[in-house]
């Protein structure tokens, strides 16, 4: 009979997770959700114009998506000071991912690209009042 805990050695091996801690961990993971949506933002203008060939459509939908960031601004502080911080990140996230899920659809229904767009800001405004109140 061996005294080494094997279960306890695989179970610490196959199920530790990279943590970051504290304020350091809040930057390294915001920066890094930012990189990576950043980069896929880069796409989305691209995107939209090969899905419906006109570069005024991409000018229209980002002034519709910049003035939903506009508009929502006041109305996402008092959602955001309502449910507190971690529930209200969740619900940005929820909106990111509608906001792909609507530009997605707009493929086939192509009057999907304006709630997306509205969407779309509704996410940012949660994002940067976020990072802002913390």
């Amino acid at each position: 009979m061996s005294l080494y805990n094997w279960e306890h050695h695989w179970r610490r091996r196959f199920t530790h997770q990279a943590v970051f801690s504290g304020l350091t961990g809040l930057y390294w993971t915001n920066a890094i959700r930012d990189i990576g949506l950043a980069l896929v933002n880069i796409f989305i203008p691209i995107y939209l114009f090969r899905q419906f060939g006109s570069v005024s459509l991409v000018f229209v939908f980002l002034a519709a998506y910049h003035l939903s960031v506009v508009l929502m601004a006041y109305p996402v502080a008092g959602i955001i000071r309502r449910l507190g911080l971690d529930y209200s990140g969740v619900l940005g996230g929820l909106f990111k991912a509608g906001f792909f899920g609507l530009l997605l659809a707009g493929k086939m229904h192509h009057w999907l690209i304006w709630p997306a767009a509205l969407v779309w800001g509704f996410y940012l405004a949660d994002a940067s009042l976020l990072f802002s109140s913390r």
